[in-house]
């Protein structure tokens, strides 16, 4: 049985291999937008347009291969290598539909133009896919010879193959070239089977019997006489999301791989997968709030809606509203009303398109539109002040008020669910279209404390107002059963002298200390603190021998915070760009001679830090500094540097703040450039911007639990700065802080594993229903943990990639050692009957067969091992690696190490 368990356990790494590889025909969809949607991870091979910079390096993950567009047939004006082009080479004439020019392939040297100009870039980029489409256009044209053309993209094809042999092609029909180039080409595509777009009259409709049974028997004949996977898109209105279902349950029924999606290929369609959509639109003002770091609402929203699995896109209630279709990527709409709209008739009409294509709307604070768009038969209400309040779902956090304290607008008529109501109106409710919370009776203000607070249950309220569907939901706080532990450092106060007799540099103190403590430390440095042409050019000898010593510490990973250390990015930028002396701006350190300059705050800081290292490490991250507040520009060249990114967020919930809206997100998206947040503050929040208390920071351990029970909403995170080192209160803090994480179960990783968990939520992670009913579960393989509801259990027969799970008051974390993988669920009250992993502080591998019922797991972690396994009657468990294993009471295994990476036999007879 448990061998069993283990084969199909097993069955998904045939997912890695290359396409010849697959256990069947792969998922296919077709993207040209401008933006990636990371719904689109749950295909295998996604075909997008390079012309709009998407990195095939960044996207490329375990069972997910990026495809690039290539017209060869047509060459468009705004082709980055139009400029190039041979007019010896371009028809006269033009497709007119999409406006390309005709390309001859007759000559040799066209030909060449398509493997120096547009090929070889794009393989320099890191494509490794390509999608040949317009490979009939020559055809619009009646003064090219066919048969000259056809022998051209024959020769142009294989002239691919032969310059880069690990090149995989899909062709868009083609079949007259097929016999002759089968052999250097994986998949065929056509378009139109059932369905079609005439992009003329933009209209959809049935295609023809007779073009159906036409392109049958050429589809046909690729799969019989060549071997090859035939792929068809056909093409449905967006509003039509169970039509398109329905075409591609059809199509798959014929034996093709589907992809039903619009005409202009800008959503996210239906193939052999539809991803869940994990993302939600919030529209608020742009214009009152231009900083979106600093705007309230949005950090309220974000925080519980990435909890509950969903990333947030931001709209300007004032437009430009998004055009593309919204219905196989976005799971709901929440609009922030407040103030007056430049654009209500804009604005309503994009909302009603969103009702067409089946979009939830929660509406918040205020009404910014007629609701009668979302049914004819509501209306508004005018409700006066000291009316009294009733409620059934309210008083989360704070008391509501007894009676409105002025007048408010409420909302009347039918089929509203109330939550809340004063007099005719409800000012909290849920319908079939969505749902509203209004104020007083959505937040309360805390004057003394100066502090809001939710009336209604935020997580509630998106759950049902939005009609999120379960699912398991992608976290980023667990690994293998257990919080995470990180703890990174700023590097402010490295040259401070320490308050002790011998005065030295806090970077010492803080070296000792770290050695006394061999978790996972992330170690950043500001190059000016340390540079002999700093402000402190007297202690940098010293300082740079002190952390060339810290970064020997096996469990030190560095990272940069910066150069000058900005206190203000933005305003800072904007100096630069305007040529003006910052000297007395206090926007960062004070360095004579210096301007600020990004790649010398970046590149030039990292370059610094290397000098410093052993060999084998390597600058990983960027530490903000200052406001924490980078423009979206000032991200996207700290991720072109290779560089990841993190801080900003100071979450502090605390007995002081205990509000939900003390809790920071995990990262904010800017312009599409993502800032990952610190998960909690560091020590300057603690001690008044470390005026004093001193010890101050010792109250994070209050955060630590408030943010464990009754959800689990963040990492147990220790973040601080060598200023730390400087003063006895405040490193007693640090003993106290650390030494109430060694009681805990905690899981120690880099900083650097964090980041990258979030980068893989936001970017990467998608989660799909299969046809028979299990849960598909794609990304880039840093997130390892979906959560479930408690009590929730993995059917193990029918999952793959799942190799335990754990209960906590959050829910059920279930632990996976690959990604792809699938999960079944079974009934809780099942026996466990086969091998499971409860918890451990390491992460969990595949395993791997060693000889008959005998199965090999590894955990590899950064501290001595623990790990708690579940072990049916009848299996033992045999530690390969120096281990201790000990059973207690049930069928509870406890292992212990003191290595940081272990393997286990675990043996079970047939019984």
């Amino acid at each position: 049985m448990f061998a069993n368990f283990i084969r199909l356990s097993l069955s998904l790494l045939t997912l890695l291999a290359p396409f010849g590889g697959w256990a069947q025909a792969p998922s296919v969809a077709f993207y040209y937008g401008a933006a990636w949607r990371p719904e689109l991870a749950a295909f295998d091979i996604v075909v997008l347009e390079p012309a709009h910079g998407h990195d095939p390096q960044r996207l490329r993950a375990p069972g997910m291969e990026p495809f690039a567009y290539v017209s060869v047939g047509e060459l468009p004006d705004s082709h980055p290598a139009a400029a190039q082009a041979s007019a010896g080479c371009l028809s006269a004439v033009r497709n007119p539909h999409w406006g390309g020019r005709i390309w001859s392939h007759a000559e040799a040297a066209c030909r060449g133009f398509w493997i120096e100009q547009v090929f070889t870039p794009l393989w320099q980029r890191g494509w490794r896919g390509f999608f040949l489409d317009t490979l009939d256009s020559f055809r619009l044209d009646p003064q090219l010879d066919p048969l000259q053309q056809q022998a051209g993209l024959v020769e142009l094809i294989r002239a691919i193959k032969q310059r880069a042999p690990q090149a995989r092609l899909m062709l868009n029909r083609g079949f007259e070239l097929l016999p002759q180039v089968a052999d250097a080409v994986e998949l065929v595509a056509a378009e139109s089977l059932l369905h079609r777009f005439d992009a003329a009259r933009g209209a959809y409709g049935p295609t023809t019997e007779a073009d159906q049974q036409w392109l049958l028997q050429q589809l046909r004949q690729v799969q019989q006489r060549h071997g090859k996977p035939v792929v068809v898109i056909d093409y449905v209105a967006p509003t039509e999301r169970a039509q398109a279902r329905e075409l591609a349950a059809r199509i798959e029924q014929l034996g093709f791989i589907p992809y039903v999606t619009d005409g202009l290929l800008q959503g996210v369609g239906v193939g052999r997968v539809e991803s869940l959509p994990r993302t939600l639109l919030i529209l608020l003002d742009r214009q009152r709030h231009p900083d979106l770091q600093t705007t309230p609402m949005l950090r309220w929203l974000d925080m519980p809606a990435q909890y509950l699995g969903y990333r947030t896109e931001v709209v300007s209630l004032q437009g430009p509203y998004p055009q593309e279709p919204l219905s196989g990527h976005v799971a709901g709409i929440i609009v922030w009303g407040q103030g007056a709209v430049n654009d209500p008739t804009g604005l309503q009409t994009f909302l009603r398109r969103a009702r067409a294509q089946g979009l939830p709307i929660l509406v918040l604070n205020d009404w910014a539109f007629d609701p009668r768009v979302l049914d004819p038969a509501l209306r508004t209400v005018r409700i006066a002040a000291q009316t009294p309040l009733q409620h059934e779902r309210l008083g989360v956090e704070t008391r509501p008020p007894a009676r409105l304290p002025g007048p408010v607008t409420g909302l009347a008529g039918p089929d509203l669910r109330r939550w809340a109501w004063a007099g005719p109106g409800t000012l909290v409710g849920t319908a079939p279209w969505g749902g509203f919370a209004l104020q007083p009776a959505l937040l309360d203000f805390v004057p003394g404390f100066k502090q809001m607070r939710w009336l209604v249950d935020p997580f509630a309220l998106l759950t049902e107002a939005l009609r999120l569907p379960p699912m398991p939901v992608p976290d980023v706080t667990t690994e293998s059963g257990r919080r995470l532990l990180t703890i990174h450092i700023d590097g402010d106060g490295f040259v401070n002298r320490g308050e002790w007799p011998e005065r030295p540099l806090a970077g010492e103190v803080l070296r000792r200390f770290i050695e006394r403590h061999p978790w996972p430390h992330s170690m950043s440095l500001i190059e000016a603190e340390l540079s002999p042409q700093g402000p402190y050019p007297e202690t940098a000898e010293e300082a740079q021998r002190i952390a060339r010593r810290l970064f020997e510490l096996p469990w030190v990973e560095a990272a940069t915070h910066t150069f000058s250390h900005p206190y203000r990015w933005q305003p800072l930028e904007q100096a630069a760009r305007n040529d003006e002396d910052v000297t007395e701006l206090n926007y960062n350190l004070i360095i004579p001679g210096y301007q600020f300059d990004l790649q010398r705050e970046v590149e030039g800081s990292a370059a610094f830090i290397r000098r410093l290292l052993p060999p084998g490490k390597d600058v990983r991250l960027l530490f903000w500094s200052g406001d924490c507040n980078p423009s979206a520009a000032q991200i996207a060249h700290v991720r072109r540097a290779g560089l990841l990114n993190l801080n900003g967020g100071d979450t502090l919930k605390s007995q002081q703040c205990p509000s939900l809206t003390c809790v920071a997100p995990m990262g904010i998206v800017k312009d599409g450039q993502l800032q990952v947040y610190a998960p909690l503050a560091n020590e300057n929040l603690y001690t008044n911007l470390w005026t004093g208390p001193f010890w101050g920071y010792q109250r994070v351990i209050e955060t630590l639990e408030l943010t464990e029970l009754p959800r689990r909403l963040k990492p147990a995170s220790i973040y601080y700065h060598t200023y730390s080192a400087s003063k006895p209160a405040s490193l007693q803090a640090l003993e106290k802080v650390y030494a109430w994480a060694r009681t805990q179960p905690l899981h120690p990783q880099p900083v650097s594993a964090y980041v990258r968990k979030v980068e893989d939520f936001f970017e990467h992670f998608a989660v799909a229903r299969l046809p028979d009913g299990r849960w598909l579960l794609k990304g880039r393989g840093d997130v390892r943990t979906v959560r479930l509801p408690t009590g929730s259990r993995p059917d193990w027969a029918r999952s793959a990639g799942v190799a335990g799970y754990t209960d906590h008051p959050s829910g059920t974390y279930l632990h996976l050692a690959a990604l792809p993988a699938q999960l079944a669920l079974r009934e809780a009250t099942d026996a466990d009957d086969m091998p499971y992993l409860i918890s451990a502080n390491a992460a969990i591998g595949q395993p791997q067969a060693v000889a008959g019922q005998r199965w090999r797991w590894t955990l590899q972690g950064h501290v001595p091992v623990e790990a708690e396994w579940h072990l049916p009657d009848g299996c033992r468990l045999h530690p390969a690696t120096p281990a201790t294993a000990t059973s207690s009471a049930g069928r509870l295994v406890r292992v212990t190490s003191p290595h940081a990476t272990v393997t286990l036999d675990i043996d079970c007879p047939r019984r």
